[in-house]
C-alpha cells in the first residue's frame, strides 16, 4: 500500500491588512507528528506571504491562488482581513478555495 497523506490543509491564517496575525494555525502531518511548515521556517514563509498579499492588494485582487515556497496558497480578502489557506503543492486548489470561502463566510456571519 502506498503512503497516503491524509493532511490536506497545512495551515489556516487570518491576517490583518498590514500582515499582522489575528489567528494562525499550522497543522501536523500524519502519521508523523511534524508540523507541515517547520516553526523556524514559518516566519520566513509568513514574510513571503505578506509580500505577495501586498502585491495582490495593490492590484485589487480579492481572491486568488498563489505558489509560495513550494506551498499552494489560496487567499481571500474580507474587508480589511486576509483569509489564507495553505496546502501541499500537489493539493487540489478547488478544495482549498472552498475551505477559504467557508472560513470567509463564517467570519462574515460572526461579524455580521
Amino acid at each position: 500500500m502506498t503512503n497516503f497523506n491524509i493532511t490536506q490543509v497545512e495551515a489556516i491564517l487570518i491576517l490583518g491588512e498590514e500582515g499582522e496575525k489575528i489567528a494562525v494555525r499550522y497543522y501536523k502531518l500524519h502519521p508523523s507528528s511534524q508540523l507541515s511548515i517547520a516553526e523556524n521556517d514559518q516566519v520566513v514563509f509568513e514574510k513571503s506571504l505578506v509580500n505577495q498579499l501586498e502585491q495582490a492588494r495593490l492590484a485589487n485582487v480579492v481572491h486568488d491562488c498563489l505558489l509560495i515556497e513550494n506551498h499552494l496558497v489560496v487567499f481571500s480578502v474580507l474587508a480589511d482581513v486576509y483569509v489564507v489557506v495553505v496546502g501541499h503543492l500537489s493539493e487540489n486548489e478547488l478544495i482549498l478555495s472552498q475551505l477559504c470561502k467557508n472560513v470567509e463566510s463564517v467570519l462574515d456571519y460572526i461579524t455580521g
